[in-house]
């Protein structure tokens, strides 16, 4: 039998006497794309890719020398320079601190890998476009503009120098919509990307309806007031906000005595708790959630961890090399963000005093995730007062999510969307907004 590439880079990077420890990964990826408007498909094509990437390290005393690179199956005859020049390089600076690359153990089988979806993706991403194209026919002020679908398959395995070995298989699917509406001659658009596993819980009808409606309160939409106000963030206007969380929960952020976080504190700032606590779990089990895995890039099997629990921080999680560094277990990589729900209905969240901003859609909103401070500029939303409602877009609102995690209330409702499992909405009670 021919010996495989992976066994091929991983026999020379064994035999190399300047390798104290390395590690190949294989990537593998065949990936089915379509291109469309509402009119018809533009452009169909199937893209096949494999590559390997090497980290190799030299061991000097405490220390060593890290050096990576990356090789495709064309290249593999200039295997030996490669790793010649890579090891060249990781000599002259053994620099980092010594840990050692995980040992061979168990992975727990994780569903990440929707089979009926690799049946045949041509078929299945032109039923989807159908499937959004179909709410469009005898309208005349709304449209698809664009439609891209990219239906992927991958396997990666993994080898390192302590004989650890494992396969991963999964399925991605991205779809990219974009719809315009029209009054006069004003247009508004509205743009989504979803990203999941499988298209089974999903539905493009409901995709386009919900798009659909967003362009249309877009075009009679105007600045929200300036002031501090309660405000309820909703559905896609939430998945960024836990990032900071995370980070200061990282074993990175601990090593580098950079986190505020520490166990059995407070996960929030600015004194008393005035809401419910934030509950925020790491999760790389759940059956087909799109940061599913077995084992990390690293090939440590990955784990289960609750960082906050009803707002007090209780675990770092930590891949193997900062694990180490902290003399902790290693729980992998960061998987599927689970949010704990609340008790309050979303309207509920909504009818509570005389003023509150809904926000439905940024344009951006990326914490920074060591301060903690945000800007958030609105692409869509309303303001209510006193019982009416109207659309708002443009302003922005503004704070640090420590602080205004300490007076939040969480909407009941589930929601998911990405690698998001929570509320479908979180009123915090006051934020500074920037409006007219």
């Amino acid at each position: 039998m021919k010996e495989k590439l992976i066994d091929h880079i991983a026999r020379s990077l064994e035999k190399h006497p300047d390798i104290s420890q390395w590690c190949v990964r294989q990537h593998r990826e065949k990936e089915f794309q379509l291109f469309a408007s509402r009119e018809a498909p533009e452009e169909k094509r199937t893209v096949i890719t494999q590559s390997f990437s090497v980290d190799l390290y030299f061991v000097e005393g405490k220390h060593q020398g890290k050096s990576s690179f990356t090789i495709l199956p064309h290249e593999i005859d200039g295997l030996p320079g490669k790793i010649e020049s890579a090891v060249n390089y990781a000599k002259k600076l053994p620099c980092n601190r010594l840990f050692f690359l995980p040992p061979p153990q168990r992975y727990r089988k994780v569903a990440a890998c929707d089979r009926s979806l690799l049946a045949d993706p041509q078929m299945n991403a032109e039923a989807l476009w159908h499937g959004v194209t179909r709410p469009f026919r005898g309208k005349k002020h709304e449209k698809l503009a664009t439609c891209e679908i990219f239906i992927t398959s991958a396997v990666s395995n993994i080898r390192n120098s302590r004989g650890l070995a494992g396969s991963f298989e999964e399925t991605r699917l991205l779809l990219d919509l974009v719809v315009m509406a029209q009054a006069g001659e004003n247009e508004a658009e509205s743009h989504s990307e979803s990203s999941m596993r499988t298209p089974r819980d999903f539905s493009p009808e409901g995709a386009v309806s919900a798009l659909t409606l967003s362009a249309r309160e877009k075009l009679g939409a105007s600045l929200p007031p300036s002031g501090s106000f309660p405000v309820v963030l909703s559905r896609e206007a939430l998945l960024t906000l836990f990032t900071p969380f995370i980070f200061h929960a990282s074993a990175a952020a601990f090593d580098k005595s950079l986190s505020v976080f520490r166990r059995g504190k407070p996960a929030w700032k600015g004194g008393a708790l005035k809401g419910e606590g934030l509950t925020v779990i790491s999760d790389p089990h759940i059956p087909l959630g799109l940061k599913s895995f077995p084992f990390d890039r690293d090939g440590t099997a990955s784990k289960k961890v609750r960082i906050i629990d009803k707002g007090i921080f209780r675990n770092i999680w930590a891949p193997c090399e900062h694990a180490e560094y902290l003399r902790m277990p290693p729980t992998g990589a960061f998987g599927n963000t689970v949010v704990a729900a609340g008790e309050t209905p979303m309207e509920s969240l909504l009818a509570e005093g005389s003023e509150v901003l809904h926000i439905k859609e940024f344009s951006h909103m990326e914490p920074d995730v060591t301060s903690g401070n945000f800007t958030g500029e609105l692409r869509l939303g309303s303001w209510r007062s006193r019982g009416k409602s109207r659309a708002v877009k443009g302003g922005s609102v503004s704070g640090n999510v420590f602080e205004v995690f300490s007076h939040a209330r969480f909407a009941r409702e589930p929601f998911s969307m990405n690698s998001y499992y929570g509320p479908v909405a979180i009123r915090f009670e006051s934020i500074a907004v920037s409006g007219a």
